[in-house]
Parts: structure tokens; sequence; C-alpha cells
């Protein structure tokens, strides 16, 4: 069976579904051995083979979990003369037949047992006398992972200037501003002359929540290669760039 699975080992097919139902949002499938697995519908999409989602040649998801319709469902469920599981997902109208040797053994009730696992060859100096040698110029650059440049930032110039920072606030907040002032006179003091009345104005600074917000995606095959740790770059840019919108947004007043 030459049906593509989300890995790069080979599944022995072992036992083979005989009946497939769908219960609310989980496939119920029914093996020759009287094994019963429930799949829900958001693992299997999450899996599924189709090279929409799986990269064929890397085995790495193009989708994220995120990317997939809220409401999935399935049609038209069968199983092919091979024992493959072939369905089509909807609203995608996306068909895809899955691997029972695959789906066996990674049924979440019962994870997979030894003799489901797939055979490995190790090497040995019996079958491999000469490891095998790569070509310098093949290879890819090691990174200097100690020395990684970071990107030119704006200076943060609010806070060192001294704003002061408010916190804890809760809903939308007035803060009382004198918006004018009394007047102040010069008199002779000998009773010729008078003062003449003048009063200040008050108002007020009304502020309201606003939300800023950053998003970034990255590859499984990134997380594994990337160094330094990817996700660690990206929280740190985050919070940088976050840090400088809200400073952009205090001096613009906005």
């Amino acid at each position: 069976m030459t049906l593509t699975v989300p890995d790069f080992d080979t599944y022995a097919v072992t036992s083979k579904p005989v009946a497939l139902a769908i219960n609310d949002t989980v496939l119920n499938v029914t093996w020759d051995d009287g094994h019963i697995s429930q799949l829900p519908f958001l693992w299997l999409r999450e899996y599924s083979p189709d090279p929409g989602t799986l990269n064929p040649a890397t085995r790495e998801q193009n989708l994220t979990v995120n990317e997939l319709p809220s409401h999935l469902s399935i049609e038209a469920p069968d199983i092919t003369v091979d024992g493959a599981i072939a369905l089509t997902w909807q609203p995608e109208n996306l068909r895809v037949t899955y691997h029972p040797g695959w789906l066996r053994a990674h049924c979440p009730q019962r994870p997979r047992p030894n003799y489901m696992l797939p055979e490995r060859v190790l090497w040995t100096a019996a079958n491999l006398v000469q490891p095998p040698t790569f070509k310098g110029n093949e290879i890819e650059h090691a990174r200097e992972f100690s020395s990684f440049v970071e990107a030119l930032r704006d200076r943060l110039a609010v806070a060192e200037l001294g704003a002061t920072m408010l916190s804890g606030l809760v809903g939308d907040v007035s803060i009382p501003k004198r918006t004018g002032t009394a007047s102040s006179f010069w008199i002779g003091g000998d009773g010729s002359d008078s003062l003449t009345e003048s009063t200040g104005t008050i108002g007020t600074i009304s502020m309201s929540p606003k939300t800023v917000g950053a998003y970034s995606k990255f590859s499984r095959l990134m997380q594994l290669q990337a160094t330094p740790d990817i996700e660690q770059l990206i929280r740190a840019d985050f919070v940088a760039l976050l840090a400088d919108a809200i400073d952009s947004a205090a001096i613009n007043g906005s």
C-alpha cells in the first residue's frame, strides 16, 4: 500500500476496518479483530494526507489547526478494497484516503504496541562498513547563534521622559483637567483701583481601552532546526514591537 502517511515510517496492515459510523464529531472505526477506534474529526482533519494539508516531501503540515474550518463534517465514509478509509471533508469538499496501518497504530484508545511499530534497521559494522561521508560545500554553514544580530529598533522615549503609567484601570477613564486659569492683576495699593474677577475652567480627559497585538507562525521543521530557539526569538520580537507600538501611540496621542 503506497498511501502517504504523516511521517516517514512504514506501517504494516495487521488489521482492517470492517465498519464505519459517525457519532457527532467522532468517526468510530470497527476493526476485524473487534477493536473500536474513536477518531475525533479535528484530529483526523489535522493529519489529513492530502498535499494541501501535508507536504509530501517533508511530511510537514501546511495548515495549522486555527486555519481549519470551525464546523467539520464527514460525507461518504467508505472502506476501500485494500482496507483504507476514504471520506470527504465538508465544507471543503476534500476527498482523502487514510492508511489503515497508520490509523490503527495511532488509535487514541490504544497506543500502538510494539508489534505495530515499524521495523527499524540499525547500522552495524556488518551492513555498513564505511559510514556515509558528505562534501563540505554541501553542508549548511554552521550558525553562530551566540552572535545573533538583532534588528535595529527605535529607542523608546515616552517612559524615559517621565510619562506617568496608569495600571489597573477598568473600563473607560475620565481624568479631571484644568482647561483655563484665573487671571492676575497688578494694583497700586492705594485704594484707587480694584481687581477684576476671573474664573478658571475645569474639564476632563477621556480615555478608553485600546488593543494592540501581533501574530506570527512558524513550521515544525523550523522549530526543530532553528538556532537560537525560534519561539524565543518571536517572543522577544513581539515584546519589542508591541512596546514600540505603545510608545508611538503615546507620542501621537492616539
